[in-house]
């Protein structure tokens, strides 16, 4: 899992709609895919206080430390992080029932690539419910598709369905959109060994440029100059693309009402 810099964004529409003293759960344990130089950039306002939270040969590192950059950046009282391994600062299995002392704690559930993990994702959404505090916020990233990634590829209608049925205002969703070279998704189990080896190498020369391998958000409000891009690289060329669905709702009553998709 990955905190991805053009996730930032999304916490600080959210943020304002929250309490100071606000507290975050963090669905597994993130990486931040951006460096602090980069964010240097990005919050010139605040480069005294990220320098003071930066080791002092970690400027240009490609990860910063996930938990000081949320709460210096957006001021949380404290980041609780959940997972199943050793890395997080709860060690749970959100397929199973989360004890009581986790229940309506979180003014803020940060779930980002996480769900898709989890065999059981009905009892992994009761969870995160019950972590939520009435008038908190559940904050999904979540594949629409992705080759050969967890258990599971989520159509929007998911969480339209599951969040608004059960009471949940909307705050915002909108997609983003990951372009791969096209021999990432080819099934290279049955071709020779040497020409797999030779995908092989091709996957790891072109992941390493650029233009191969970036995000593209796309418009909340329609079709924009994103879209053209993204047409013509996975038009043209056939190239794989990876789509995020990127949602966030408030909860506004502590029922959740799991959703049934009936066709006539």
């Amino acid at each position: 899992m990955g905190f991805r810099a053009h996730c930032i964004e999304f916490i600080e529409e959210v943020r304002p709609l929250l309490p100071k003293d606000a507290i975050c759960y963090v669905i597994g344990a993130q990486d931040c895919g951006f460096s602090y130089s980069y964010l240097i950039k990005r919050y010139p306002n605040k480069k005294l206080e990220l320098e003071s939270v930066i080791p002092g040969d970690k400027v240009s590192s490609d990860n910063a430390d996930f938990k000081a950059i949320f709460k210096l950046l957006f001021s949380f009282d404290d980041v609780i992080t959940i997972d199943i391994n050793d890395r997080a600062d709860v060690c749970l299995d959100l397929s199973k029932e989360i004890p009581e002392e986790h229940c309506n704690k979180a003014n803020l559930v940060v779930e980002m690539g996480t769900l898709e993990h989890i065999f059981d994702v009905k009892t992994a959404i009761e969870n995160i419910n019950k972590m939520l505090k009435k008038g908190g916020i559940i904050l999904h990233v979540d594949v629409v598709s992705f080759y050969q990634h967890g258990y599971y590829n989520f159509n929007p209608i998911f969480f339209t369905s599951l969040y608004k049925g059960s009471g949940y205002k909307e705050i915002f969703k909108t997609m983003q959109v990951s372009i791969y070279n096209p021999f990432y998704v080819v099934d290279r189990s049955n071709l020779p060994k040497y020409i797999r080896y030779m995908f092989y190498v091709t996957n790891i020369i072109l992941t390493k440029i650029a233009m191969f391998r970036f995000n593209l958000p796309l418009s909340r409000n329609g079709e924009n100059l994103s879209y053209k891009i993204i047409n013509f690289f996975t038009g043209h060329f056939r190239m794989s693309k990876n789509l995020l669905y990127v949602c966030a709702y408030i909860k506004k009553s502590n029922s959740l009402k799991i959703p049934y998709d009936v066709w006539d």
